[in-house]
C-alpha cells in the first residue's frame, strides 16, 4: 500500500500520517520529543512560511479542525479547506479520490476527516502530498491517539509498565483502536471495559493479544483500582443501526463515586466531546486531565505537520509533465480479492464508485486492505465477537 513504511529513521518520515502501523515506537518517542519542543516554547519560527495546509473535514469536527488550522499558523503555513461536505462538490456527488486529485494542487498537506473506513488509505494511494488521516469511520484516529499518549508520557514520565483502561464505546470507537494498537507498542496493559455489544472487534483483539496482555471487564467495579489512565469515550450511536442504538441504553456516567477506590494519580482521559458519559462533577477532580490534555493536541499537531511538511517537496506550479499513475491504482482489483465485496458497510470500497476490494495479511489473518475486516474464504467478514 502506498502509505507503508519503507524507512524507519525519525529522518526519514513516511509520506503519510494514516495508520498507527506505519509508527514505530522510535517514531512516537520521536514525536514525544518534538511536541515537547513546541510545549517548551520552542520557536517554531515560521518555518514553514508560504506552505498550504488543506482540512477537508466530511464529518463534524471542533478540536480536531481548528487544532489543526492553530498549528498550522503556529509553524506559518496557510490553510484553507472546508468544514461541511455540503458546501463542497460532494454534495455534486464528487468522488473523494477526484477531490484529492484537485486539492493536491491547491496545497502542500491534507488533513482528511470522512465517515468512510478506510478512506484514508484510498487517498494516500492517490495523492503526491502527505495526507493526515484526521478519523476515518469508526476506523482509526492515529493524530488524536499520538497526542494521548504524549499527555500519558508527559504526565506519567514512561509508558513502561503501564496499565490503561479502555471504556464507552470500544466498538465503532476509532481513538480507541489507535489508541489501543499505538500503546501496545510500548507493552501497556491493555482493560477494555464495556458491556458485551460495545466490546472491542474480535479482529482488533486478536492482534492486540499478539503485542500485550489484554483483559476485559463489564464495569469499571474491581478493575478502576488497578488503572494508570482511564480513556473513557462516547457512545457514538451515529454509526449504529437504529435497533443497535436503540438496544444499548443509557451508558454509564463515570462519577466521583466511581473514583473512591481509583488511585489519586489516575490519570482520567476523553478525545471529547462529552455528552454523558462522564458527569460534570468529575471536571474538578484534579485527576481529571481531558480539558489539559487538549492544549497536548495542538503541539502534537504541530510536531506532526513540521515531519511532513519537511519531508515533502514544496508545491510545484506552473507547466510540469503529467504525473505518472500511481504504482497500485485503488480501481485495480487485486487478483486475491477477485469478485470478493468488504462486509464492511462503512468500508470506502463499498461508498465510493470503482473502488475495489484489496486484501493483506498480518499475521495469517487476512482483512481487507483499506478497513481492516477479517476476511474469510470467499467473503469479507467482521465480528465483534
Amino acid at each position: 500500500m502506498a502509505e507503508s513504511r519503507e524507512h524507519n529513521s525519525p529522518t526519514s518520515p513516511p509520506p503519510h500520517l494514516v495508520q498507527m502501523d506505519a509508527l514505530d515506537r522510535d517514531d512516537m518517542l520521536d514525536y514525544f520529543t518534538r511536541a515537547e519542543s513546541f510545549r517548551a516554547g520552542a520557536a517554531a519560527d515560521q518555518r514553514h512560511a508560504g506552505r498550504i495546509v488543506a482540512t477537508l473535514f466530511y464529518e463534524p469536527s471542533t478540536r480536531t479542525r481548528l487544532s489543526f488550522e492553530s498549528a498550522a499558523l503556529r509553524l506559518g503555513a496557510q490553510t484553507l479547506g472546508f468544514s461541511d461536505p455540503a458546501a463542497s462538490s460532494a454534495a455534486k456527488g464528487e468522488m473523494l479520490i477526484d477531490t484529492i486529485r484537485t486539492v493536491e494542487r491547491y496545497a502542500d498537506l491534507i488533513v482528511l476527516r470522512h465517515p468512510a473506513e478506510g478512506a484514508a488509505r484510498l487517498a494516500a494511494q492517490v495523492a503526491s502530498v502527505p495526507i493526515v488521516n484526521a478519523g476515518d469511520g469508526g476506523h482509526e484516529h492515529p493524530t488524536q491517539t499520538l497526542f494521548d499518549l504524549y499527555t500519558i508520557h508527559r504526565r506519567r514520565g514512561s509508558l513502561n509498565g503501564l496499565t490503561l483502561g479502555l471504556t464507552g464505546d470500544l466498538k465503532y470507537g476509532r481513538t480507541v483502536h489507535s489508541l489501543a494498537l499505538a500503546a501496545a507498542a510500548f507493552g501497556v496493559t491493555l482493560i477494555f471495559i464495556a458491556p458485551e455489544p460495545l466490546q472491542v472487534p474480535a479482529h482488533l483483539r486478536g492482534r492486540l493479544e499478539d503485542m500485550t496482555v489484554v483483559r476485559t471487564a463489564a464495569s469499571l467495579d474491581g478493575v478502576i483500582d488497578k488503572l494508570d489512565a482511564l480513556y473513557v469515550t462516547r457512545v457514538q450511536r451515529e454509526r449504529m443501526d437504529p435497533a443497535e442504538a436503540a438496544a444499548l441504553g443509557p451508558p454509564h456516567a463515570l462519577g466521583p463515586t466511581d473514583l473512591r477506590t481509583a488511585r489519586d494519580d489516575l490519570l482520567v482521559l476523553h478525545p471529547l466531546p462529552r455528552v454523558t458519559e462522564i458527569d460534570p462533577a468529575v471536571d474538578e477532580d484534579p485527576r481529571a486531565w481531558y480539558f489539559e490534555q487538549l492544549a497536548d493536541g495542538v503541539v502534537m499537531r504541530m510536531a506532526i505537520l513540521d515531519v511532513l511538511l519537511s519531508g515533502a517537496a514544496p508545491l510545484p506550479l506552473g507547466g510540469g509533465a503529467k504525473r505518472p499513475p500511481p504504482e497500485d491504482p485503488p480501481w485495480r482489483e487485486s487478483p486475491d480479492a477477485k469478485g470478493m465485496t468488504c462486509g464492511n458497510p462503512n468500508c470506502v470500497t463499498r461508498r465510493e464508485r470503482g473502488v475495489m476490494m484489496r486484501t493483506i495479511s498480518r499475521g495469517g489473518v487476512r482483512s481487507c486492505a483499506y478497513c481492516d475486516w477479517c476476511v474469510e474464504p470467499g467473503r469479507a467478514v467482521h465480528s465483534s465477537r
